[in-house]
């Protein structure tokens, strides 16, 4: 019994190390992110075009001035909603933006976690017409972003 145990330790000793076959292993070189080759990723093109698409009126953002007054403007895709946010009335973003109707709209029906967030900081004590250049500022530069990809 003991002679069993001494040949399966000696039977451990002459096993090669893992470690040491591992180093044998060419490793992949991977491309630093600085490499003038490498392009930083945006968006997937899948998920840039979910976000500029079209949707059905009924999906769209309507535009209130307060519950119930409808101001008659409605976006169905973020282009379209950068371009009524610059012709709304004042009060309508008065209305929407403290309740992050924006937000909601842009995150959970467009699909841009990425706009909802930018916005969701933004600084809520500005004016309305410092709102309305802060919201359009950043959705300008999120379609210019979403259109390199798509």
């Amino acid at each position: 019994m003991i002679k069993q145990n001494q040949e399966k330790k000696n039977q451990a000793k002459k096993l090669p190390d893992k470690r040491s076959s591992l180093s044998l292993i060419p490793k992949k070189s991977q491309p630093s992110l600085t490499s003038p080759t490498t392009k930083p990723r945006l968006e997937q093109p899948k998920l840039a075009q979910t976000i500029l698409r079209k949707l059905d009126y009924d999906q769209g953002f309507h535009f209130y001035k307060s519950l119930g007054q409808y101001t008659g403007i409605t976006a169905t895709s973020l282009h379209e909603f950068e371009s009524k946010l610059k012709i709304v009335d004042e009060q309508s973003i008065l209305f929407h933006y403290p309740r992050g109707d924006f937000q909601k709209w842009i995150r959970k029906t467009l699909k841009d976690k990425k706009l909802a967030a930018q916005i969701d900081i933004a600084n809520s004590n500005l004016s309305s017409t410092k709102k309305r250049e802060n919201l359009l500022s950043k959705i300008n530069s999120r379609l210019k972003e979403l259109q390199m990809t798509n």
